[in-house]
């Protein structure tokens, strides 16, 4: 019987033991296996910038008016806004190419130091509409005629362009080559060669440069010369190449 038990302790500690040494060569194996999966990378930028003439611009016009009765100070705003449409529709522009963003009736009051009350002396209303220029040519035109018909707030001119995408796109490739070009000067460097990208991640969107803009001083001052300048867009991207 103690014979019997010796032997199936034996065979127990020769079974563990045998356990023990297969999951140890299966632990060396997952190690090989990590190590082969392991590659010479280089992790590099690229970025580019493209520059071009816009070929849009936004501009806010506004009219303000003030009457001590709150209905004439709305006709009288509103008949000097159509006017103003209508030589914007003259100009060219569409109903979709003008939006209101702005209709304030605002009243005004004058403290009477006396009783201490607040008396309402008239209203004010303004009315400001956003337009879109497609033909830059036409800005300069455009700020006189409506300043003729009585629009007495033009602010926040703008610049863009509506092939945004296709010259990001062009920015982008530009950015690729870019970024190979380094990684190229760093092979060289340390003497090895590299393959197609391994990996590429796009790391920006289209950013504009800062737009230019014009207050109502330099309006009044100087109205018809208005020029577009130059956009920037940028883009940039991070490419990791195998030697």
């Amino acid at each position: 019987m103690y014979k019997i038990k010796t032997l199936c302790i034996t065979l127990v500690i020769i079974l563990l033991l045998g356990v023990g040494f297969l999951a140890g060569n299966f632990s060396s194996n997952e190690v090989v296996l990590a190590d082969e999966k392991e590659v010479n990378t280089i992790n590099v930028n690229g970025e580019a910038t493209v520059k071009i003439k816009p070929d849009i611009a936004y501009l806010n016009i506004g009219i303000e008016t003030e009457n001590k009765e709150s209905n004439l100070a709305q006709n009288e705003n509103k008949e000097k806004m159509e006017n103003i449409i209508k030589a914007l529709k003259n100009e060219g522009l569409k109903d979709d190419s003008i939006k209101t963003i702005k209709y304030n009736i605002h009243t005004l009051r004058k403290y009477n130091k006396e009783d201490g009350t607040n008396e309402i002396i008239g209203y004010r209303v303004i009315n400001e509409v956003q337009i879109t220029i497609d033909k830059i040519e036409k800005v300069g035109t455009i700020i006189d005629k409506v300043s003729d018909k009585g629009a007495n707030h033009i602010r926040n001119i703008r610049f863009g362009t509506n092939k945004r995408e296709e010259y990001y796109i062009k920015a982008l490739k530009k950015a690729v080559k870019n970024a190979e070009k380094k990684a190229k000067a760093l092979a060289e460097t340390v003497d090895v060669e590299i393959g197609k990208p391994y990996k590429i991640n796009e790391s920006s969107s289209v950013s504009y440069s800062v737009d230019r803009y014009y207050n109502s001083a330099e309006l009044k001052s100087n109205i018809t010369p208005i020029e577009g300048g130059e956009l920037e867009i940028k883009a940039k991207v991070n490419v990791i190449y195998k030697y």
